[in-house]
């Protein structure tokens, strides 16, 4: 047989996984790590860009910006919250990080300390790791997972957005691509003041939590500067919207 062939085989039998109606495709058969078709990448972009456009157009006049940190994290900079068996570290005390914070706080910093006065806000948009030896598909643990954040960054003497009508607007759009949700607290985090998290009422999935960070140490003016922090994981948008579409 030669590989022109081959590859057309190959590829007939990777479609069905490529292109299946719900949910991505375990092709390592491990636990956790996902593979995602061209219709589901082409979704996941779609919601990042509405999403964007949504949450800008909240905190208006504040200016966002996109950043693309390093997935590669020094040890230090991981948040406490994440227990070292929790997460993936490599033998030069970096860390696969658990969490897209770290890299946004270290660009803030820089931010800050240029000169320039909060408010401003930072997203981004990549993938996390948790090491979670009970990751099941069917409830969306993964170990590797895109996710989606937001960080508006201000002072007190600024003021302060609302978080109420921020809650509502993500949670709107993301009824737009998932059904119906409901907003409830959500566990006590040692970095956060509150968190709310945003889950899909037909299976009670968590697709997003918002929260009041307290762990950015970086000061101005000798001002403390909060932190209100959306996060969401995109590849969980898309499972719940192949499921919620299958059902209409």
């Amino acid at each position: 047989m030669n590989k022109t062939a081959l590859g057309i085989i190959v590829g007939a039998a990777l479609l069905p996984f490529l292109h299946r109606k719900r949910g991505g495709a375990n092709m390592y058969n491990i636990s956790g790590l996902e593979f995602w078709g061209e219709s589901e990448i082409k979704l996941r972009n779609e919601f990042v860009k509405d999403m964007v456009d949504r949450v800008h157009t909240e905190i208006k006049p504040i200016k966002m910006t996109e950043v693309d940190a390093p997935i590669l994290t020094p040890n230090g900079k991981v948040s406490k919250t994440y227990k070292k068996k929790e997460t993936f570290t490599t033998s030069d005390k970096l860390t696969l990080r658990p969490q897209i914070a770290p890299g946004t706080y270290a660009m803030a910093t820089k931010i800050i300390q240029s000169g320039r006065k909060p408010p401003f806000a930072i997203w981004q948009h990549g993938k996390v790791f948790h090491k979670d030896s009970s990751s099941k598909r069917k409830n969306m643990k993964l170990k590797e997972m895109y996710q989606l954040t937001f960080q508006i960054f201000y002072t007190e003497d600024h003021p302060k957005i609302s978080s109420t009508n921020l809650i509502k607007a993500v949670k709107d759009e993301i009824q737009d691509f998932v059904g119906r949700c409901r907003v409830s607290d959500a566990q006590f985090f040692s970095h956060s003041k509150w968190t709310k998290t945003i889950e899909r009422s037909a299976n009670g999935m968590a697709l997003a939590t918002i929260s009041e960070r307290h762990d950015f140490n970086t000061k101005h003016n000798k001002n403390a500067v909060t932190v209100l922090e959306i996060s969401i994981c995109t590849d969980r948008i898309v499972y719940n919207h192949q499921k919620w579409k299958g059902k209409r």
